[in-house]
């Protein structure tokens, strides 16, 4: 401890702080000599992150085929109530068209399609997507959802239904196959 401190103090400040003059030339020459931009022609050469592909998940396309058909029913169910040929008085009708919104419900479903068939020829059938692509599938996936959400609520519905029935059934088998008569004792 003692040796260390007896090199601090005998050595001078100012020659500590400032830099040596070699080095400073140094630099100078540097920047003198290198008048090219190179980084202006690296970033030239170049590609932006837009244009890189990069493969979209398995999940994310079976999630966005799932939903064409679905939307495809909606748009069915849309274009049949908002065009009269049906009255949309039902349960089942309603929700499906989202509380008598088909023409929300049939553009939402329409736009999803379109979007998914241009979106499926410029991205290699829905297997490399760019920035731009990966965007808009973003926002396929929610307007499909939205246009969908109906018909969902409708199926869940009904197959809630159908379990309930399905479960009174079987309680009412095993009510039938637990019955016996009994008989009085003589």
């Amino acid at each position: 401890m003692s040796s260390a401190r007896s090199v601090l103090d005998r050595a001078p400040v100012e020659t500590a702080v400032q830099p040596p003059q070699l080095l400073e030339d140094v630099c100078a020459l540097g920047l003198e000599e290198s008048r090219t931009d190179a980084l202006g022609d690296f970033l030239n050469s170049t590609r932006t992150w837009e244009s890189c592909p990069i493969p979209l998940p398995r999940r994310v396309r079976r999630f966005l085929l799932l939903l064409a058909p679905l939307s495809a029913g909606a748009a069915a169910v849309s274009l049949g109530a908002h065009g009269g040929r049906f009255p949309c008085q039902s349960l089942l009708c309603t929700t499906t068209t989202l509380g008598h919104n088909e023409f929300f419900v049939l553009v939402l479903s329409l736009l999803y399609l379109a979007g998914l068939a241009v979106l499926a020829g410029t991205s290699r059938g829905l297997t490399e997507v760019n920035t731009p692509q990966l965007a808009a599938i973003g926002v396929l996936a929610v307007t499909g959802t939205v246009a969908t959400s109906g018909v969902l609520a409708a199926m869940l519905t009904a197959s809630a239904l159908l379990l309930s029935l399905a479960c009174l059934f079987a309680l009412f088998l095993v009510a039938i196959a637990s019955f016996r008569p009994t008989t009085p004792n003589r």
